[in-house]
């Protein structure tokens, strides 16, 4: 991936402006988080279950209209 930043930084230098390129995670994980005991954590159990009633809910305005 290409920076942005660094290349606005440095394009008006003398020589030529830095290209530098950035690490970014090969793909990005969806699903519920783990703890180092590999139990589900606390904040990952409430948002399952706020999502959860959020689609329930949403589910409910439909059908209720």
């Amino acid at each position: 991936m290409f920076d942005s930043e660094t290349y606005t930084t440095s394009r008006d230098r003398l020589g030529t402006p830095i290209y530098a390129e950035t690490q970014e995670p090969d793909r990005y994980e969806f699903g519920p988080f783990y703890d180092e005991e590999g139990n589900e954590t606390i904040g990952s159990k409430i948002g399952g279950y706020l999502s959860l009633l959020l689609m329930i809910g949403f589910i409910f305005y439909l059908w209720a209209r």
